[in-house]
């Protein structure tokens, strides 16, 4: 890390170089958010897994979780965990109905 000292002679010239490049990281950073919800909100959730994230292929294959698969583990949380889930799916809900 280079370290600056503001009354040096180089401080102006450094910091417009530290701006530019985060002004630069920012806007690739925007560009890939916005290709993302474009295709999510033109593929829904095969936009996001489709081993683009994790590398891993869903497209051939099946899942298939059983009842038991998940209430097992459902019960094995709290009540204030299981509330901030069911709070979050609910606003999940909320939010694509106000999509449409």
């Amino acid at each position: 890390m280079k370290i600056v000292e503001i009354s040096g002679s180089g401080f102006k010239k450094t910091l417009k170089n530290v701006i530019q490049r985060r002004n630069r990281v920012e806007s690739q950073v925007e560009n890939k958010v916005k290709a993302i919800l474009r295709d999510v909100r033109g593929k829904g959730d095969k936009a996001i897994f489709t081993g683009r994230f994790d590398r891993f292929d869903l497209s051939n294959k099946k899942i298939r979780v059983t009842r038991k698969e998940i209430e097992e583990p459902a019960s094995q949380i709290d009540k204030e965990t299981a509330d901030s889930f069911n709070l979050a799916a609910l606003s999940r809900v909320s939010a694509g109905r106000s999509n449409f």
